[in-house]
């Protein structure tokens, strides 16, 4: 049982990096068979590196199996860095899942830190997720609907940066070709 794993690190190991590392680790796991039972165990645990790791692993693993819950359930805790971790922890499963609905989401964030952080997250790992797995053709569709859906023109112009780096391993001339036809 995860809460067993827990305690026996709690127990077994000194303060430190391995001790955040195991509780990160099992706080992943333990979310996606009781979010919120992990969620109520990360924060409980003192402010500082090993509960910000640990709200970032329970909403990334509740991200898994449920990434609409995890979101909205991210975006009710307090502004703070604890917030932040938990919205970096969904953002970039969101992203990869469904690249549409996490930029309404992400965009529906308070204009700030917190919409920085999951954009952070969502282009350095969700969007690349996502758009490899597709074929160059519908990534090139894609990523047209998703620009078209942001309101930010640098976010508009990375997005493009990095699908056309995508599909340009795949297939130059079409990258080329999709680029010149951008606004």
């Amino acid at each position: 049982a995860p809460e067993a794993t827990i305690r026996a690190i709690e127990k077994g190991l000194p303060t430190g990096r391995v001790q955040t590392v195991l509780f990160s680790e099992a706080a992943s796991y333990w979310s996606k068979k009781d979010p919120y039972s992990a969620l109520a165990w990360a924060n409980g645990l003192p402010a500082g590196e090993a509960k910000g790791r640990a709200m970032r692993a329970v909403f990334s693993g509740w991200s898994e199996v449920d990434v609409k819950a995890a979101a909205a359930e991210a975006t009710r805790l307090p502004t703070g860095p604890v917030k932040t971790a938990a919205l970096q922890g969904v953002a970039r499963r969101y992203a990869a899942a469904d690249p549409f609905s996490a930029v309404l989401w992400m965009q529906g964030l308070p204009v700030g830190r917190e919409q920085y952080e999951a954009w952070q997250e969502m282009a350095r790992g969700g969007f690349m997720d996502y758009f490899n797995k597709q074929s160059p053709s519908t990534t090139l569709g894609s990523a047209t609907q998703l620009m078209n859906s942001l309101s930010d023109e640098y976010r508009k112009g990375y997005l493009a940066h990095m699908v056309a780096g995508i599909v340009g391993r795949a297939d130059p001339d079409q990258a080329r070709a999709w680029v010149m036809d951008l606004p």
